[in-house]
């Protein structure tokens, strides 16, 4: 586990990238940016809800470079949906877990979920749901989740924060990279519990 963060967060020169396209049973369009890789891993890397950020491509890019392949997804602007942390909430479970299958099938490889903030919750409702189409499949190999939120809201001071009850059902191996000084650090106590009484290695 040591070893895969620490290749996770290292620094490498950039790569090109290519988009890919694809379309859910549903008939949505889901555009890909690739970072091709020859590796064994693969990440599908969704936004939290401040939007893409720059710094996201170019740890794509770098990840790359040492042999992990990234997709970069935005799925709120696949679906039309304001930059806001419940439009999050919003996305289709469905989309997810095609995702996923899609990954595995044109690639062969390991796939894990990376995203932060409040792009864990709609991460961990489509890896259940493919779980549960593809109870015997190996190819979801994890989720790398970056001061990840948990609650169904911000809570008041003094007032007892309540998570999405996903958090409790979720079964996987779960990355945390959680930065000390956020507040969401002080709730690690409550959400890695809640992680493994669904069965997650955190």
């Amino acid at each position: 586990m040591r070893t895969f963060l620490f290749i996770f967060l290292l620094l490498v020169t950039s790569q090109s990238w290519a988009n890919l396209g694809f379309t859910t049973r549903a008939g949505d369009e889901i555009n890909i940016v690739v970072h091709a890789a020859q590796g064994e891993y693969l990440f599908i890397w969704l936004p939290s809800e401040a939007g893409p950020q720059n710094s996201e491509k170019t740890t794509a890019q770098q990840l790359s470079r040492k042999g992990i392949e990234v997709w970069q997804i935005n799925l709120l602007e696949d679906f039309f949906l304001p930059i806001v942390a419940s439009s999050l909430d919003r996305l289709p479970d469905e989309t997810v877990s095609e995702l996923i299958d899609f990954a595995s099938k044109q690639t062969g490889k390991n796939v894990y979920l990376v995203t932060s903030g409040r792009g864990a919750i709609p991460f961990l409702r489509g890896s259940r749901r493919w779980q549960l189409q593809h109870p015997d499949s190996p190819a979801l190999a994890g989720t790398i989740l970056l001061s990840p939120k948990f609650f169904v809201e911000t809570p008041d001071p003094g007032v007892q924060a309540q998570l999405m009850p996903i958090v409790t059902t979720t079964n996987l191996p779960i990355f945390i990279i959680q930065p000390e000084k956020s507040p969401w650090y002080w709730k690690l106590d409550k959400t890695i519990p809640a992680l493994q009484q669904g069965g997650s290695d955190v």
